[in-house]
């Protein structure tokens, strides 16, 4: 097949910050799947958007559809970079199939997926509640998906052993809503829980220093929360939208649902996180922050920990840290889990059997 991807090249648009997580995850799978067999094109909108502008952004996508003709042009979208005329133009006019995977739909879905969704051939959601909503609101082109992890790069090493020596509790992910205080309860505890990312003591790591963590571990923490508690943030990422070109726009009024609360309870839901699949497909022993329907995709005990509550949190730290062989097994197992069931590149096939470009 051919096929154009139309994703960020850096975190957020900011090339300080590094690759993005869909150009690791997403097109660095496309491109080598099936033996690296399709032609995949990268279109980083963000670099072009930056350097040309909106609508010349938008007229270099179409020019390169014309161009090479794809099987499928794969998107994920960030905000309205993309000219809703444009999509329309390049699945009906052009007759291409594309699609948009959307993240966060947990809380997105009213303010912004539902409005989009139909200028594709086929979207994605990883959410069980917004994949029955699309159906409410007559969307019918949904396909219900998971994060996962990208194998060809987040593997275990040749001779690992899952006995990882280095830190006691690590945790990985930005300093938001009640992660901190749960890391500094922990502490106050005399546990020795080392964190980076943004916001944390220690800072932004780069990819590869991030997987030698994973293994290097005993215990990698995962929380499922966006965010939690009456922040000013959460109201904003109800009412405000970013463009890659880092202007802050109000959301159209009736784009806002007039029932704020609703929507504020479902920023707040615990979710499962790609984090979840990127430990567990490195080789990492995981704790994790309950979230909706993960015991669909792991055993908790047998493949993956799972906490409720700060007391439960330190039960179970305290457990796992003096059961070494427990914890290697479990490791082990939730390793196998993953690269058997939960890689992005089975997530596409999957994906690809339904909107029929497999036999392609």
């Amino acid at each position: 097949m051919v096929i154009i991807v139309c994703c960020l090249k850096y975190e957020y648009g900011f090339p300080e910050r590094g690759l993005s997580f869909e150009y690791y995850n997403f097109l660095d799978t496309l491109k080598k799947m099936d033996g690296g067999k399709h032609k995949v094109i990268h279109f980083p909108f963000d670099v072009i958007f930056k350097k040309f502008g909106r609508n010349e952004m938008n007229n270099r996508l179409i020019d390169l559809v014309k161009q090479y003709k794809p099987n499928l042009v794969f998107f994920f979208l960030y905000s309205d970079e993309f000219k809703k005329d444009t999509l329309l133009f390049l699945k009906g006019e052009l007759g291409v199939t594309t699609f948009n995977w959307f993240a966060d739909d947990h809380w997105r879905f009213y303010n912004f997926s539902r409005f989009w969704a139909p200028y594709f051939t086929y979207v994605s959601t990883t959410d069980n509640i917004a994949w029955k909503k699309y159906k409410e609101f007559g969307i019918n082109n949904v396909i219900k998906t998971q994060w996962g992890y990208n194998h060809y790069l987040y593997k275990v090493p040749e001779g690992y052993d899952f006995k990882p020596r280095n830190y006691d509790v690590s945790f990985i992910g930005q300093k938001h809503s009640n992660r901190g205080k749960y890391i500094s309860f922990l502490r106050k505890k005399g546990l020795d829980v080392k964190c980076w990312g943004k916001g944390w003591e220690q800072g932004r790591i780069n990819f590869d220093e991030m997987l030698n963590i994973f293994r290097s571990s005993k215990i990698n923490l995962n929380f499922s929360n966006s965010s939690a508690g009456f922040q000013l943030q959460s109201i904003a990422k109800i009412l405000l939208t970013r463009r890659i070109d880092n202007r802050i726009r109000f959301h159209p009024l009736w784009k806002i649902p007039y029932n704020l609360v609703s929507i504020y309870r479902r920023l707040t839901r615990k979710q499962i996180k790609g984090r979840v699949f990127e430990i567990t497909g490195s080789g990492g022993f995981l704790l994790t922050q309950n979230a909706e329907n993960l015991s669909e995709y792991f055993v908790d005990g047998k493949e993956i920990a799972v906490f409720e509550n700060e007391k439960d949190l330190l039960e179970k730290i305290n457990f796992y840290l003096s059961k070494e062989d427990l914890r290697c097994e479990i490791a082990y197992n939730g390793y196998k889990r993953a690269l058997n069931e939960h890689t992005y590149e089975k997530r596409f096939k999957e994906i690809f059997d339904k909107i029929g470009l497999n036999d392609r």
